[in-house]
């Protein structure tokens, strides 16, 4: 997860550079990289497979919104369980 608020403005292409470029990550094997909004109510994931991007995009109509990371750090690893 890409701690902070991104501008959900940006279409998978700029959030890929954001990856790429701030973050220094690549793009290899199975990983997604989530980005939430100042008001953490609409999160965007990019995903790699491969061949191309997938973006997804989800918006919460709650005032509550989306648990999301405020940390100071950058990346914050999530692992996916069964």
């Amino acid at each position: 997860m890409v701690c902070g608020a991104a501008d959900m403005r940006k279409s998978v292409d700029g959030l890929a550079a954001i990856v790429n470029l701030s973050l220094a990550c690549d793009f290899s094997g199975e990983s997604m990289f989530i980005f939430c909004n100042k008001s953490s109510n609409r999160v965007k994931i990019i995903e790699w497979d491969g061949d191309c991007f997938w973006l997804y995009r989800k918006s919460c109509a709650s005032q509550k919104g989306f648990e999301y990371c405020d940390r100071d750090s950058s990346l914050l690893n999530v692992t996916m369980q069964n």
